[in-house]
């Protein structure tokens, strides 16, 4: 296959996910640098660029595709039983998101991670509420579940919370908000 084509392919963004996951096995994130991506997945930086504008997007798509893999099968979105099969796919690379955790850099994983779960909840509560807009009240809910959420995982990855797969996301799904638990419950 041409390089210009094999560059532009799908296949590209899981070479390079591979890469970054297998070099964050051994070395911190803030040390791998583009180059190194490359060179472990034997592609050029264009091809890099291509599909990322720096290691943290690439960071973000592999965790969205834990996410997604798991949340189009879910009977209904960011229940108990799919928080649990979310975080065991996330358990199953445990050395690489404990390294991704570790990371303080900006554009780090926990701070996309709360960008994005604050904007799908807030837009599933609009849409479940008819609302344009979520009072006050409710957004510092969402944020404070949010944050909760994410600083609890990122606990739980590092070993400082010592719980089954199992019982932490009881307790994730347990702290929810009982408005977006209806709402997500009527999205199906």
């Amino acid at each position: 296959m041409p390089k210009a084509e094999y560059d532009k392919s799908p296949r590209t963004k899981k070479l390079l996910a591979n890469a970054i996951m297998e070099l964050a096995e051994t070395m911190p994130v803030s040390r791998i640098k583009i180059t190194d991506i490359c060179e472990k997945a034997e592609l050029n930086r264009l091809s890099f660029y291509y599909h990322f504008k720096d290691k943290y997007d690439l960071i973000a798509w592999i965790y969205m595709q834990e996410f997604r893999a798991e949340a189009k099968t879910a009977d209904i979105l960011n229940s108990e039983e799919m928080m649990c099969a979310v975080l065991k796919r996330i358990e199953k690379h445990k050395k690489f998101y404990k390294n991704v955790y570790d990371d303080h850099n900006q554009n780090n994983l926990a701070d996309y991670e709360v960008k994005m779960y604050l904007e799908m909840e807030e837009k599933i509560l609009k849409e479940y509420l008819g609302a344009d807009e979520l009072d006050e009240e409710l957004l510092y809910d969402l944020r404070s579940y949010s944050y909760l959420g994410i600083m609890h995982t990122k606990e739980w990855i590092m070993d400082r919370e010592k719980m089954s797969v199992e019982t932490f996301a009881r307790r994730l799904y347990k702290d929810m908000p009982e408005i977006l638990k209806k709402a997500y419950s009527n999205m199906k």
